[in-house]
């Protein structure tokens, strides 16, 4: 699974600027800083996935709705799928 997150973590960037928010490099900035502060305090990675997750949900909802947000999710969850290695890969 680490491999997989290296893998993710390490992708180029290729965020279309035409589609992004306003300010969403600041908010990437911001976010980012705030989480290699989290990781050199000792907070672990599902620690830092669960709260952030839990930030992030009420987020989506409130901007796309409940319907378009759960479509975001099926997206990642596709996205993750389709990148992961079988179970017995996993041992």
């Amino acid at each position: 699974m680490h491999k997989l997150r290296d893998q993710m973590l390490a992708a180029p960037e290729f965020f279309d600027p035409e589609r992004l928010p306003a300010r969403f490099s600041e908010a990437q900035d911001l976010l980012r800083k705030a989480i290699a502060k989290a990781e050199c305090t000792g907070i672990t990675d599902d620690t830092l996935a669960a709260t952030l997750i839990s930030e992030a949900m009420p987020r989506l909802v409130a901007a796309y709705g409940p319907a378009h947000a759960a479509r975001i999710i099926a997206m990642f969850a596709a996205c993750l799928t389709a990148g992961a290695p079988s179970n017995d890969h996993l041992q």
